[in-house]
């Protein structure tokens, strides 16, 4: 007998809920009820209802059955992979001979974009375990969380996800993280859409998959930095039909250095310049240059010089922003 690793996505309140990962191999969205264990029809066919007394109970819950192909039994075992708020958005399930030692887990980890206010709301293990970063904060903005990211496949179809809500909508797919040291992970990117009242939200599950689909070079992302930092501005990447920049390729000088991780207030007086200048880079506008301002919290009002050069007009529109503060 063998043992068996499921990762299960319980992103949507009422489910479905489905099976994303078997073992370290993605799956998209296979039924539940549909699951295959290779200890047996009798292990499989208990999965569901363990996976819903894990989720009920938000804690670990475990089952004994008998084994169909020998005379030992077989523990199944599922852990919660909790959210910000402590709300179980994935179940990991193990299988495998009562009494022997569970392999270490895969690493998953939970997190939900607030559509609202544009910021993402971590949950454990999400920040050092999975994007790499030191420091812990439960609300991180959009470029803080792109920052470590240095491939995505398809990227466009996930920030359409994000940039134009629609309840209901899934996606699936990978990114490649840079951690501390260079090293380099590929992370499973699971996420649904949801409303609640009028909070939409984007609910996501990060797994990390580096153990079975290693990460390919990234010379191209590297480059891209290097050129970006060399130029001594803030250079980063803007989804047009939002206006939110969602990667910063090389950090703006200070005082707006406190862009990369948080995202600052603009003016509501140049905040319609901005938007225009933006719908007009969606429509036939190849270039565009704003001046506005912008603030952080605690802190007084930046006179800034923004710079929009289209990167891509297909769907969702892409830009390169350039931030520079006026005099500084």
């Amino acid at each position: 007998m063998v043992e068996d690793w499921f990762v299960v996505e319980t992103l949507a309140d009422e489910g479905p809920h489905t099976v994303v990962a078997d073992g370290g191999r993605r799956k998209s969205w296979a039924s539940l009820a549909r699951i295959r264990s290779t200890n047996g029809s009798a292990v499989s066919s208990r999965i569901p209802s363990l996976v819903d007394r894990c989720i009920k109970s938000a804690s670990p819950c475990t089952r004994t059955v008998p084994a169909s192909r020998s005379a030992t039994s077989i523990d199944l075992v599922a852990d919660p992979v909790f959210d910000a708020y402590g709300l179980v958005r994935a179940v990991q399930v193990w299988c495998g001979p009562t009494g022997s030692t569970t392999s270490v887990k895969r690493v998953v980890g939970a997190f939900e974009w607030n559509w609202n206010t544009k910021t993402a709301h971590c949950g454990p293990g999400v920040e050092t375990l999975l994007l790499g970063m030191r420091s812990q904060r439960s609300i991180r903005s959009a470029p803080d969380i792109f920052s470590r990211v240095v491939r995505f496949d398809d990227r466009l179809s996930f920030l359409d996800l994000l940039a134009n809500f629609e309840l209901g909508k899934s996606w699936e797919g990978c990114v490649t993280i840079a951690h501390e040291g260079q090293r380099m992970k590929r992370v499973q990117l699971v996420a649904r859409t949801h409303a609640m009242e009028e909070q939409r939200r984007a609910r996501c599950i990060l797994h990390d998959i580096t153990d079975i689909d290693p990460p390919a070079p990234l010379l191209d992302a590297a480059a891209l930095r290097l050129v970006a930092g060399a130029s001594g501005t803030g250079v980063g990447l803007v989804g047009l039909d939002w206006g939110v920049i969602y990667e910063w390729l090389s950090a703006p000088a200070a005082p707006l250095d406190r862009w990369v991780e948080e995202r600052p207030e603009i003016h509501p007086e140049d905040l319609s310049t901005f938007e225009a200048a933006c719908r007009r880079m969606c429509i036939d506008s190849d270039q565009e240059s704003v001046e506005m301002r912008v603030r952080f919290e605690g802190d007084q009002w930046v006179d800034t010089i923004v710079e929009l050069e289209l990167a891509t007009r297909s769907t969702p529109p892409q830009g390169i922003i350039r931030v520079t503060p006026i005099g500084r």
